[in-house]
């Protein structure tokens, strides 16, 4: 991802290159950025948060609910 920003950084607008944000495997950062704090009980173990059993496929699961109605 970080080299195609590097070919697209020089199209982009201003407004747009200073939002845009690589943070790689940098979690901390990330959430630093988000305006979030670590241990914080919405974001699962894996990157630094409290929350217990996360389903990543969650929003997969309601939608098959709806489908099946």
């Amino acid at each position: 991802m970080a080299t195609l920003m590097t070919f697209l950084k020089p199209f982009l607008s201003t407004k747009l290159r200073n939002r845009t944000a690589m943070f790689g495997a940098d979690v901390k950062a990330a959430t630093a950025a988000a305006g979030l704090v670590e241990g914080v009980a919405s974001l699962p173990v894996l990157y630094g948060g409290s929350l217990e059993n996360f389903d990543p496929a969650w929003h997969l699961r309601e939608v098959s609910v709806l489908i099946r109605k």
